[in-house]
């Protein structure tokens, strides 16, 4: 969250002003619209699923790199700019260029946000459409600085007026009681008649700081955030007695932070160390952090529950709650104590969001660590960083600021164009934007289902039977009944030999137009079989079929076998044997695959399918997984645990969704993955045209390694109480007050 800093350019500029009584200025317009010096543009990347990155999020809900955003005609370069936890703000200068200059004017500064809308847009809307482009605030000509809070905004103009708007839950917006919100900025009258030079703000409180140094604080009070000794709320502001010539401050979710003298000082909230006193009881009242007392702080910043600094040394130091790595330490442990962030040169400023952290080194480069689900970082993925990474193409911010799950800041950038999201008509475009279309296409189902929907179905019970087979069938009614002739044999005899063994059937009709649901019902009747149906309409393909089937199995463990009868359904006890014995095996996270080797005399296959399987083979281990002889067959074993796991996050629906689950097995999740040789026949009747099929499932292996690369298509690691069988990083309990909580993946 950005900090507000004095520097004594302000200071110096007021008191000449008034002390002179004349003075000449040239000014001059140019005829053309003139650029930003020192070729700087207007950046910013993450969550975009408001609009707060300022481009429509149709295909662009996360922005992974950093995006140019147009300012808008009339405006000159940015002096400000501010995250929210939806929504986005910057202050622009005029396009006047001054040329010659006696006395420092008193800039005019217009306002302009885009995100979610709601009153902390300040342009007069509670709701409707979100605000994709920047749209000027009015009413606001001479600001300075703008902040944003979760869900307020704050600005300060140059005469030294604040105005506030957005909600004013717990009294955050200064106009005295709890005004349910403003949408269009108000006057802090409370403050008229003091120069404030710089304000910011918290989740439910705001602070600001006079030309003499003297600090305010209004909001909500709880941990003793707005340092008066008490946890109790104030309308209006407040000053805070026990400080003076403050230089610098910086609002968190739960805590704040201010530079006096060198010295920094926090109070507010302490949970998990963010105040930096080793201890995590919540501070009252203003407590100067004693491990920096040696170093002079210059710089201060606090996030959702972390807090940075930089010292007149050019060291960066952190500490607080570091689950995504904000710290920057290169580990997920949390600090009470500064530590010192390794930058591969000398820190000049950092800024923290929510949950994570940018930095400027002093060469001009950028580097981000933390949370990054939503992008926020801008290193091309959503993967966490642990360590400083590099944000390419970012050279030489003059303001930058971090919100919950977005960065922004005017910066120059590399001429090098394929570092950002692409937004003209180039080959890199195209290739984006069909990525987007596809990502999305086959994505609505898993984000649909993964709450309660998901939570409800049979796989995630308890299982209740030894063995489900799932058969998806399409236009199966001749090749069906012999199918499950042979499976109604298989489970007599296990029975006989087996006590207690249970089997289940589970035929998904997806989308048949002939008899396959009757044959199938009357077939479980006529065979003893415990036999359901499940039909899908339309026909959605054999991916969302074996799908829909596991997510209402009830077995231990669950086999796919085709509807033509090409597998011995024996088979299956080799598979089961492959599995480690000593525990549940519906526990283990496992996948046993039968293959079709070619090598063995019962394997039985036409030339044409042979040659075609060499040569998707070496696609398949190019792009996705390596090590597997078969991975086509349609005869596999999942356990309950890898079931729970793969299922709710596959993705494709046709016949490439075999190489998907491989993929999440091997390369994701990092599962066992069991081969057996099995019997196999072809049939005649496949549905399976050998050439366009093979073409399609080659884009569609193609794809899964660039989706899943991209992170276009995200992994939900966790489903309530189940977890996955592979690491998570632990959070914290979602505390309403410190603002957005961190998101699950």
């Amino acid at each position: 969250m950005p900090a507000c800093e004095l520097p004594h350019f302000y200071i110096t500029c007021s008191i000449r002003h008034h002390s002179s009584s004349s003075a000449h200025l040239t000014l001059e317009r140019s005829n053309t619209t003139p650029t930003p010096p020192a070729e700087r543009c207007l950046l910013i990347w993450g969550d975009n699923s408001h609009g707060q990155v300022g481009v429509d999020n149709t295909f662009n809900e996360i922005v992974l790199r950093p995006q140019k955003v147009p300012i808008p005609v009339g405006a000159g370069p940015v002096i400000s700019i501010a995250c929210g936890a939806r929504h986005t703000a910057v202050v622009t200068r005029p396009l006047t260029l001054v040329k010659a200059i006696k006395i420092p004017p008193l800039e005019e500064g217009r306002v302009w946000v885009c995100g979610a809308a709601g009153p902390h847009l300040g342009i007069g809307v509670t709701g409707g459409s979100h605000i994709f482009n920047l749209t000027q605030v009015p009413g606001l000509e001479d600001a300075k600085q703008v902040v944003c809070g979760t869900d307020h905004t704050v600005v300060v103009t140059n005469h030294g007026a604040v105005y506030t708007w957005g909600d004013g839950g717990n009294g955050k917006l200064g106009h005295g009681g709890v005004c349910a919100y403003e949408r269009a900025p108000r006057l802090v009258e409370a403050l008229s008649g003091l120069h404030i030079m710089g304000a910011s703000c918290g989740n439910a409180h705001t602070i600001a700081v006079t030309a003499e140094g003297d600090l305010f604080s209004w909001g909500g009070g709880d941990y003793g955030k707005l340092g008066h000794g008490d946890v109790m709320r104030r309308a209006v502001p407040t000053p805070v007695r026990s400080l003076r010539n403050v230089r610098q401050i910086s609002a968190g979710g739960s805590h704040t932070a201010c530079i006096v003298d060198g010295i920094l000082h926090t109070w507010g909230r302490g949970f998990d160390g963010r105040l930096g006193h080793q201890e995590c009881t919540a501070e009252h009242t203003p407590r100067r952090v004693d491990a920096l007392l040696t170093a002079r702080v210059v710089g201060v910043s606090c996030g959702g529950k972390h807090t940075a600094c930089v010292t007149e040394d050019k060291e960066l130091f952190t500490f607080g709650d570091n689950h995504s790595g904000q710290l920057g330490s290169g580990d997920a442990r949390s600090c009470g104590i500064p530590i010192a962030v390794t930058l591969p040169s000398s820190a000049i400023k950092a800024d923290c969001g929510f949950n994570h952290t940018t930095a400027c080194s002093a060469d001009g480069r950028v580097f981000a660590f933390g949370w990054n689900t939503r992008g926020a970082l801008g290193v091309g993925d959503t993967a966490d960083r642990y360590r400083p990474t590099k944000v390419l193409g970012v050279r030489r911010p003059t303001t930058m600021a971090c919100g919950a799950g977005s960065t922004a800041m005017f910066a120059g950038v590399c001429c090098d164009p394929t570092l950002f999201i692409p937004t003209s008509a180039t080959a890199g475009s195209f290739v984006y934007v069909y990525l987007r279309r596809f990502a999305r296409k086959f994505s609505s189902h898993c984000e649909k289902e993964m709450r309660d929907e998901l939570m409800s179905t049979e796989l995630f019970q308890s299982s209740t039977i030894s063995l489900s087979i799932v058969i998806p069938a399409y236009n199966e009614e001749k090749r069906l009944l012999p199918t499950l002739s042979k499976i109604a044999k298989y489970v007599h005899e296990k029975r006989s030999t087996t006590p207690g063994w249970s089997v289940e059937v589970l035929v998904v009709d997806d989308g048949s137009k002939d008899q396959t649901s009757a044959v199938a019902t009357k077939s479980g009747q006529d065979l003893d079989l415990n036999l359901r149906v499940i039909t899908v309409r339309p026909n959605q393909g054999k991916g969302n079929a074996i799908r829909e089937g596991m997510l209402h199995s009830r077995g231990e463990v669950m086999l796919m076998m085709d509807a033509d009868g090409a597998h011995d359904i024996y088979d299956v006890d080799r598979l089961i044997g492959k599995l480690p014995l000593g525990q549940s095996r519906g526990g283990v996270s496992a996948v046993v695959i039968g293959t079709r080797d070619t090598n063995d005399a019962t394997v039985k296959r036409t030339i044409p399918r042979k040659i075609f399987a060499f040569f998707f083979h070496l696609w398949v281990s190019l792009f996705c997984v390596r090590g597997i002889r078969d991975t086509q067959n349609g005869f596999k074993l999942f356990t309950r645990a890898s079931a729970r796991l793969l299922f709710p996050n596959q993705h494709l629906t046709r016949w490439a969704f075999d190489i998907e689950l491989l993929f999440l097995t091997q390369r994701v999740f990092g599962m066992k993955i069991y081969q057996e040789r099995v019997s196999f026949t072809d049939v005649a009747g496949s549905k399976l045209g050998l050439i366009s099929a093979s073409l399609t499932m080659a884009r569609d292996v193609a794809l899964v390694w660039a989706l899943y690369t991209t992170h276009l298509w995200r992994i939900t690691r966790r489903f309530g109480g189940f977890a996955c069988a592979t690491a998570v990083a632990t959070t914290a309990p979602n505390d309403s007050s410190e603002g957005p909580g961190k998101t699950e993946n």
